[in-house]
């Protein structure tokens, strides 16, 4: 009886971590969203490089399209956790490239940081998984 309370409570205290962390992650992406295209342009580059910048990074680029496959291999084998931790470094990582893009008003920063951003998106199989226990 006492192992099964345990296993509930377990399961609560996920499903917290869960949500909270899609809350934000939807927030960050809602809030990116209605600033990028003005943020790209307003460093010098042109509307063909923000549609570049899109199709190659991004939430829906090509990265995101390769690596989230990998993403789930890798967890299988792996486990759950350490990828979806790689994720929330990686996304760590994509905000000092934005920032170094801003600070230097060079948009050629956002290149690695939209890269980098559809490499978090590899640990999306791990976070469903997760959802799905």
């Amino acid at each position: 009886m006492g192992g099964e309370s345990i296993e509930k409570n377990r399961i609560g205290n996920n499903l917290r971590v869960i949500a909270i962390t899609s809350f934000l992650t939807g927030l960050f992406s809602t809030m990116t969203q209605a600033v990028w295209q003005p943020f790209v342009l307003s460093l010098g580059a042109p509307m063909s490089t923000l549609g570049f910048l899109e199709s190659v990074g991004g939430r829906r680029g090509l990265v995101t399209a390769v690596l989230q496959p990998i993403g789930g291999w890798v967890s299988d084998r792996l486990g759950r956790k350490p990828l979806v931790a790689l994720g929330s470094l990686l996304g760590l990582l994509v905000m000092v490239f934005y920032l170094l893009a801003d600070m230097t008003c060079d948009w050629r920063w956002l290149l690695p940081g939209v890269i980098l951003l559809g490499a978090t998106l590899a640990s999306t199989p791990a976070e469903s998984a997760l959802v799905a226990e």
